[in-house]
């Protein structure tokens, strides 16, 4: 679990709007590479349908399908996702400013999922 919150921090930053491209691209270049796999690994099950996202996100993230694949590629070693990252993602219109609000809803979801299938069912005490 404390996993997913280091990603769900890590992503809010690469989401603020006041940090310039450069700091931005320098965090990413810095990222660990099972940050990088996490990624990979929930813009899949996003692609996939295995992550719910509401129409309007869906229609949003669309045109960098291809994009997306090309970052899925297993043959893609851990630098060229970075810098498909970098490139791609942090441009003007880039495709991480759509996927990272789907990103943290995704893991979100699953943490809440998680977090109530582990709870036991309270006694009723009569």
């Amino acid at each position: 679990m404390k996993n997913f919150k280091d990603e769900i921090k890590l992503l809010k930053i690469l989401q603020n709007p006041l940090l310039n491209k450069g700091i931005k691209a320098n965090i990413i270049k810095r990222m660990h590479k099972r940050s990088i796999l996490n990624l990979a690994e929930i813009i899949l099950n996003i692609l996939n349908g295995n992550l719910k996202v509401d129409d309007q996100t869906k229609n949003s993230l669309r045109p960098f399908a291809k994009i997306y694949r090309k970052f899925l590629d297993k043959k893609s070693t851990i630098k060229k996702k970075k810098q498909i990252l970098i490139t791609s993602g942090l441009q003007t219109g880039g495709f991480l400013q759509f996927l990272i609000p789907a990103i943290i809803s995704g893991i979100a979801s699953i943490i809440g999922s998680v977090i109530s299938s582990n709870k036991q069912p309270s006694e009723n005490t009569e």
